[in-house]
């Protein structure tokens, strides 16, 4: 009987040991969601004001899931300026939806605005656009685009000069009902 109970507790110990090694309940969700939501393309480009004369960055872009996701995600999107000087300035922006309409098509469109302010011949030179879900204080990603960063904790790593922050603001733009896609 000794044996017998032996042999259990070493069994026991071992599935505990394989079962920290397998996928967090978190985990489960996010993978579940990447078959169900994604991010798309990001667009960019550079409006200036006919009043004021100065320029704004406008970045777009779309997410999708199945139309009968409940999913209602968080948009953030974390960037890099670079000036004329070399000057490096950075910003984020945290957009989240609402709620989701009961005809839900889908598909939602985002616009972001970046002001370029007093900065001269700006590039965006690094972002990230993540959309996602925020869990105990922890924003969790589902889909990301980059360009020259990993992810956001990358570029707020970097830069730390609250001289150097920029202001940028983001809408939900639309959100598509079924009519909208059916037509």
């Amino acid at each position: 009987m000794r044996i017998l109970v032996g042999i259990l507790a070493v069994m026991m110990g071992c599935t505990g040991a394989f079962a920290a090694k397998e996928k967090s309940e978190l985990d489960l969700v996010v993978e579940a969601l990447k078959k169900h939501v994604r991010l798309g393309l990001v667009n960019f480009m550079t409006e200036r004001d006919k009043t004021t004369r100065e320029k704004t960055e406008i970045i777009t872009t779309e997410t999708y899931q199945d139309r009968t996701s409940p999913f209602i995600g968080t948009l953030r999107f974390t960037f890099e300026f670079t000036d004329k000087e070399k000057n490096v300035y950075f910003g984020q922006a945290i957009i989240p939806k609402k709620k989701q309409m009961s005809d839900y098509g889908g598909q939602d469109d985002w616009r972001l605005r970046i002001p370029h302010g007093n900065l001269e011949y700006p590039k965006l030179t690094a972002y990230v656009m993540e959309f996602g879900f925020e869990t105990n204080g922890t924003f969790v990603v589902v889909d990301q685009k980059t360009k020259k960063a990993e992810n956001s904790d990358e570029i707020l790593a970097r830069n730390k000069d609250p001289e150097k922050k920029i202001k940028c603001t983001g809408i939900l733009v639309k959100e598509y009902s079924r009519r909208d896609k059916d037509n």
